[in-house]
């Protein structure tokens, strides 16, 4: 019978990965791994709000895909305490949520100035 992957195993294979390759910290891996991940979270968020209400949503997408994010962050740690594959630490959860704001914030930040550029540039044609 084949094992399933578990989120325990990602979570291993994570670490095992980062030891052999890169001297980063467990609390590094997780804001730069759960930005990319709340990342996900945001631009999926976004498009299905779009998609539903069909104008800008920026501030909800960013409200709704925290407040999944955090969840998913909240399960994620409660699961590790659960299984005893890992510890509760709070401070997982604030680079996690640390993670999310700056890719976010990035992220849109790099929208803007696309659109702003985008803009100036039609206009002086």
């Amino acid at each position: 019978m084949t094992k399933i992957p578990s989120l325990q195993d990602a979570h291993d294979s994570i670490l095992k990965l980062a030891d052999q390759t890169t001297p980063l910290t467990d609390k590094e891996l997780h804001f730069l791994i759960f930005g990319v991940i709340g990342l996900v979270f945001y631009i999926i968020t976004k498009h299905i709000l779009y998609f539903l209400v069909g104008s800008r949503t920026t501030i909800l997408s960013v409200c709704l895909s925290l407040c999944l994010f955090f969840l998913f962050s909240v399960f994620v740690e409660f699961y590790q305490e659960l299984t005893k594959s890992g510890s509760l630490e709070w401070e997982d959860l604030m680079c996690n949520t640390a993670g999310f704001m700056v890719y976010v914030g990035v992220y849109s930040l790099v929208g803007s100035w696309t659109r702003i550029f985008h803009k100036s540039h039609s206009l002086s044609v």
